[in-house]
């Protein structure tokens, strides 16, 4: 991903399945059928089988340790976000 020409990150697990597809070349194959499972989430609310959204990226960034650079680093966060919503993670001090 180039920091120059950033665009902001898409919502969806599948998009995001795409880009880090496209960044990792060597999957681990722990993180691997999360990954592919990602691709069937068009939002964090879905379902694959019997395991929700959530629950397949919280595996998925558990897998996705070894996985670095500046595009990781993006998508790990934007993956974080979505799973732990920026309200809930820091509620506003009064």
């Amino acid at each position: 991903m180039d920091n120059t020409t950033q665009q902001p990150l898409p919502d969806s697990p599948a998009q995001l399945a795409r880009i880090i597809a496209r960044d990792w070349e060597n999957v681990d194959p722990n993180a691997k059928p999360y990954l592919q499972a990602m691709y069937a989430l068009h939002s964090i609310g879905d379902k694959v089988g019997m395991n929700t959204g959530s629950h397949i990226v919280i595996h998925f960034l558990a897998f996705a340790r070894n996985w670095t650079g500046d595009t990781a680093q993006q998508v790990k966060s934007k993956l974080s976000s979505l799973v732990v919503p920026s309200s809930i993670a820091s509620p506003p001090i009064p």
